[in-house]
């Protein structure tokens, strides 16, 4: 019979009730209770019900089931049922109290959540929940690795005094290098107090040897390395030596990393975001990406389409271009389907000679996402003209735009909106700016800002520091966010976007 359900009728008529001692059958009853108040929906009378049954139940296969039912509950319940405990429960149900509220407080910080369950089960050594439910919560987190102090755990920084820059100086990545390096020292040279700066060369294949050269002389800080592979190799070791400010990304960003690797560099993942949010922002919805076939371009579009479907967008129809720009023409054709009854983009402007008969059929899109390198966009845009796509809006990343002096090679690209920084060029004798790779060395003067503000970043991540290249963020996985801002290309000039 459903006799409590129908007596009490609310789901905390339980606390009225003393439990009583131990009686044969006790353990059914409770368990009989706790699955007509589950089916009623009054799940904080089942948990109480199952909590007093788990107190008598002797078989550990039994007991399991009903501690992992009580797990499954205690999840359902709103987060203000957790901040204060009932009272009349068994002793236990504060330490399955806690526990609830922890998984709601870390649940998208797999590190910080694995770090506070070892200290729950310091606290409650002997909880019920420590042999069943522990376990399959901590079975999809981080190993916490106790016996090596610091390297699985949220490491405490401290100001960066003694610096080690580990980055190309040359081969294919030196300019790089260069730049990353002289825009470190800059912005180094400019601030108080004065730090010490040790330059490690990581090219011809030494990047690592570099890192552990570094990682051996005493440093505050490691600053690189700067290729992707190296970054890659990094996030798979278990522990780092000393705190790292890695100037790439790995492919994968992992709760697995460890906790000392911080990620920066130059994604055009944020830039795409950014892009996206720009584009809801001036009120087109519906989108359509023209986008380079390699995988340069697919992170592009991955991030622009999660980004803009975030925000309420969808992405209409996407095209891919073969990398090297070959016939680019047939390309935009196929992509606008310019010989088709209903084209992509239909040129709403009116003509300046007859007036149609009718009026032209509405755009089945309202921009374009475009991810290109400047010399590809400097061919496509003309051809989106070309095929009556003369007043589509066009969104890019920063590869579309180069700080030149020759002012007419932006006539093409005239009105396309890129999002990105466009750091000042720092004009030297004899090198014209786009020479000087003006991009990274903001990167390295933003190395240097945040070398200095991981400690407080790592503290209170909500904070923001606004850099050369933009917002910078750390996420929960300790790799840097941009949030750049948005330019529209005009003849000679940038317009910023507010």
């Amino acid at each position: 019979m459903r006799a409590a359900p129908l007596l009490l009728g609310i789901a905390a008529c339980w606390l009225a009730v003393t439990p009583a001692l131990a009686q044969p059958g006790e353990a059914a009853r409770r368990l009989n209770n706790a699955y007509y108040y589950e089916n009623d929906g009054y799940w904080l009378a089942a948990v109480a019900e199952r909590l007093w049954a788990d107190e008598h139940l002797r078989s550990i296969a039994a007991r399991s089931d009903n501690q992992h039912a009580i797990w499954t509950l205690l999840r359902r319940l709103p987060a203000q049922s957790l901040q204060q405990l009932p009272g009349n429960l068994p002793g236990s149900a504060a330490g399955w109290w806690e526990l609830a509220r922890l998984q709601n407080l870390y649940f998208d910080d797999p590190w910080r959540y694995a770090q506070a369950l070892e200290q729950w089960q310091a606290r409650h050594p002997n909880h019920p929940a420590s042999e069943s439910v522990l376990l399959t919560v901590r079975s999809g987190l981080p190993l916490v690795r106790q016996t090596t102090p610091g390297f699985r755990r949220t490491p405490t920084l401290r100001a960066a005094r003694r610096i080690a820059l580990v980055l190309p100086m040359a081969g294919n990545n030196g300019a790089a290098g260069r730049a990353v390096r002289d825009g470190f020292v800059a912005a180094a040279s400019a601030a108080t107090p004065q730090v010490e700066i040790v330059v490690f060369d990581s090219s011809r294949g030494r990047q690592l040897d570099a890192y552990t050269q570094a990682s051996a002389r005493g440093v505050d800080l490691i600053v690189g390395p700067l290729e992707k592979t190296s970054v890659e190799q990094l996030s798979r070791r278990s522990g780092l030596a000393v705190p790292t400010l890695a100037l790439n990304y790995a492919q994968q960003q992992s709760a697995w990393a460890p906790p000392q690797l911080f990620q920066f560099g130059l994604a055009p993942e944020d830039e795409a975001a950014a892009a996206a949010a720009r584009a809801i922002n001036d009120g087109h919805t519906r989108v359509a990406m023209l986008v380079s076939d390699d995988a340069w371009g697919a992170r592009g579009a991955d991030a622009f389409a999660a980004a803009l479907t975030a925000r309420g967008g969808t992405v209409v129809d996407e095209l891919r271009y073969p990398p090297r720009g070959d016939d680019l023409q047939q390309t935009v054709r196929n992509f606008l389907r310019a010989d088709t009854p209903r084209p992509l983009w239909q040129d709403m402007r009116p003509n300046k000679g007859d007036q149609p008969t009718s009026a032209p059929a509405a755009p089945q899109v309202d921009a374009v996402f475009l991810m290109a390198r400047a010399n590809t966009a400097r061919q496509i845009r003309p051809l989106l003209r070309f095929y009556r796509a003369v007043d589509l809006p066009v969104y890019a990343t920063g590869a579309v735009y180069e700080p030149e002096p020759d002012s007419e090679r932006d006539h093409d690209l005239r009105g396309v909106v890129f999002c990105d920084s466009v750091p000042r060029p720092e004009a030297e004798a004899g090198q014209a700016p786009a020479a000087q790779l003006p991009r990274l060395r903001a990167l390295g003067r933003d190395a240097f800002a945040l070398s200095q503000a991981l400690p407080s970043l790592l503290l209170a991540p909500q904070q923001a520091l606004q850099g050369d290249t933009g917002q910078l963020q750390l996420d929960s996985l300790r790799a840097v966010r941009r949030q750049p801002g948005c330019h529209r290309i005009a003849v000679g000039s940038l317009v910023p976007l507010g």
